[in-house]
Formats: C-alpha cells, sequence, structure tokens
C-alpha cells in the first residue's frame, strides 16, 4: 500500500481524476524526491509492486514520459548500463514584489495560520513562509514590521484541540487507499457513542471545523462527519470504489449549511424595505436571485434541501422578513411564534 510513503503529504485531499494514475504518478514523484542519487525503471516499478500498485514496467516508463512532458524536472543519467531518474528540486524565479503584493503575501500566511495543522496546508504554510525568508532583507523587513501595523483576525475555523495530527493523517491515509475506516463516533444529537463503517471520501473545511465527507454504511448514505467527533478510528484492510460515482458538487448543491438531504423546497422569502440593503450585503451568496421590489423590499429565492437550517436564518430577522414559500416553513415561523408569545404571556 501507498499509505506508508505519503503519510502526512496531504494528497487524499485533493480531488482525484483518474484515479489510479494520479495515485501511482504522485507517488513515482514521491521516490524520485526520495532517491536523490537516482533511481531505475525497474527499481520503480518494483517500488510500486511493494505497495500494492500492480502496473507493468511499461507503464512505469510511461508514466515518467508524461511527468516530463506536463514540465516536472526530470531528468536521466546513465551509469553503466543502467538508466537512473532523478528529480532537480523546484525553484521559483526572483519575483519583484510590489507594495501591495507584499502585504497580500503579509495577509495570505497568516490566514493559513489556523489551518496550518491539516497535512496539504501545513506544506502550503511552509512554502509562503520559505518564500517571505527568501525575500531581499528590505523587504523581508518589511513584511515582519506589519504585525505591528495589520492584524488580521483568522476565522476560517477553530484550532479544535480534539483534532490531532495523527487523526488528520490516519484518515487522509484511508482516503488515499480508499480503505474503509471503523469508529466510534459520538453523536451530539442523540449524546452516545456509535460504532460506524465508513468509505471516507474527503476532507473539508467548513464552519471553522474539520469534517470527513463519507459514506457511512450504518445510516446507508453519504454523510458529514465532525472528526473532533471521532474515536479509536482504525483503517481496515478492505477497499472501497463508491467515491467513482459520487460528485461532490450534486452532493452540496441545495444544502444550506451542513445538513444535506431531504426533499427540494422552493425558499421564497421577503425582506423589509429597511433591512434589504443588510441582506444584500451580506447574505447574497446564499441565495439563488434576489429582486428588488418597487417598494425597496428584497425578494429572496432559493432552490434548499431541507429547512431545518433556514428556520433560525430566517427568525433571526424578526418581523423584517415574511416567509412567502414553502407553506411548510411558513407554518413553522407561526408556530414558534405562537411559543414564543405563550412563553413571554404575562
Amino acid at each position: 500500500m501507498a499509505s506508508k510513503a505519503y503519510e502526512g503529504t496531504g494528497v487524499g485531499i485533493l480531488e482525484k481524476t483518474s484515479i489510479r494514475q494520479v495515485e501511482r504518478q504522485l507517488f513515482i514523484l514521491f521516490l524520485l524526491d526520495c532517491y536523490r542519487d537516482g533511481i531505475s525503471a525497474a527499481e520503480l516499478h518494483q517500488k510500486l509492486l511493494d505497495e500494492g500498485i500492480e502496473v507493468s514496467l511499461r507503464t512505469v516508463r510511461r508514466d515518467l514520459d508524461d511527468l516530463t512532458l506536463a514540465n516536472f524536472p526530470i531528468f536521466e543519467e546513465r551509469k553503466g548500463k543502467v538508466t537512473l531518474y532523478k528529480i532537480k528540486q523546484f525553484h521559483l524565479p526572483s519575483i519583484h514584489f510590489t507594495v501591495n503584493e507584499l502585504l497580500g503575501l503579509y495577509f495570505l500566511k497568516e490566514l493559513l495560520i489556523p489551518v496550518s495543522s491539516l497535512p496539504v496546508m501545513r506544506h502550503a504554510y511552509k512554502f509562503i513562509s520559505q518564500a517571505i525568508e527568501g525575500l531581499p532583507r528590505l523587504k523581508k523587513k518589511f513584511i515582519h514590521n506589519l504585525k505591528e501595523h495589520c492584524k488580521v483576525e483568522c476565522m476560517l475555523m477553530d484550532t479544535e484541540e480534539n483534532v490531532s495530527q495523527e487523526m488528520l493523517e490516519l484518515l487522509n491515509r484511508a482516503i488515499f487507499d480508499s480503505k474503509v475506516i471503523q469508529a466510534h463516533y459520538y453523536s451530539f444529537s442523540s449524546d452516545s457513542l456509535s460504532q460506524r463503517e465508513i468509505e471516507p471520501y474527503y476532507i473539508i473545511i467548513k464552519n471553522r471545523h474539520y469534517y470527513l465527507v463519507g459514506y457511512c454504511r450504518m445510516r446507508a448514505e453519504v454523510r458529514d462527519f465532525r472528526i473532533s467527533r471521532f474515536r479509536q478510528v482504525t483503517i481496515k484492510d478492505e477497499c472501497f470504489s463508491g467515491k467513482s460515482t459520487f460528485s461532490y458538487e450534486d452532493y452540496v448543491r441545495y444544502s444550506w449549511g451542513i445538513l444535506k438531504g431531504g426533499d427540494i423546497h422552493e425558499l421564497e422569502v421577503r425582506f423589509s424595505p429597511w433591512i434589504a440593503r443588510f441582506v444584500k450585503e451580506y447574505h447574497h451568496l446564499k441565495a439563488d436571485s434576489i429582486e428588488e421590489l418597487p417598494d425597496g423590499s428584497l425578494l429572496f429565492c432559493r432552490r434548499v434541501a431541507g429547512l431545518e437550517e433556514v428556520l433560525p436564518w430566517v427568525l433571526s430577522f424578526g418581523s423584517s422578513v415574511e416567509v412567502l414559500r414553502p407553506p411548510e416553513l411558513r407554518e413553522a415561523v407561526i408556530q414558534h411564534l405562537q411559543q414564543m408569545k405563550s412563553l413571554y404571556a404575562l
């Protein structure tokens, strides 16, 4: 299996097309990077076989050609009767930064800090840091001095102390190797632990937390699992292939937040004129369409799967919003208001 070689690389978080070819070629690049004195095609072939990647020597040679055509700096060196393959280290040419670009480089580094524990993000953070350290002295001093004048509120995600580096790398290996995981998962809604077998597809960052998207065999559907709620995760020897027919874009197409699935509803709400400008400024990305009405009010439309997360959003606007449809959401708002009225009745 390729999991040992790829530990910590973050490859499992990448969306993969022609998955076997991509896995294999990334592994070849990894090996070339490890064997700086060179490695033969036959040795590469044997390393692949040792990792459980069944390919022919001819395919390995074709992969080397493909990687070279893709502008990876692979070169050949003859040593006796054997041809060795090597890869040069990547170097960025000298870049002349404007002041605005230096500001952007500083802000990019700061924004990556909260997610730098994620394997692929750790490498990105290291790359940005190296780019800054490689700047001329005055430009590097300029960036370091920015901390005294500019602050970045890192709201991408919480650091989540309960999510360890080991957990992220274990899940990463399972994704890359298409291996089923077995875990005890804590359900917040039922306040209980259950044992799950999951076919892991992606690690995502949403609402400032890590989530694993995967097929839950117990529920017989694809679900989001908050990684901090996993307990005793192990990788099974069993492989899965369901991801090849899974579309993440379709999966999240009609979701409002974390919850997925359910019937598709045609959401239509009207915001009063005094709050319309606020909604248009801060909530327009949630809408499929927004229409400004003659009286200054705003018509907000969206197709959405499930209404559980939509209800609290609507209620947060109080009397400044009216649900036009679907009728079940309108009724849920009415019931909620009646319950509040009885609670505060004198």
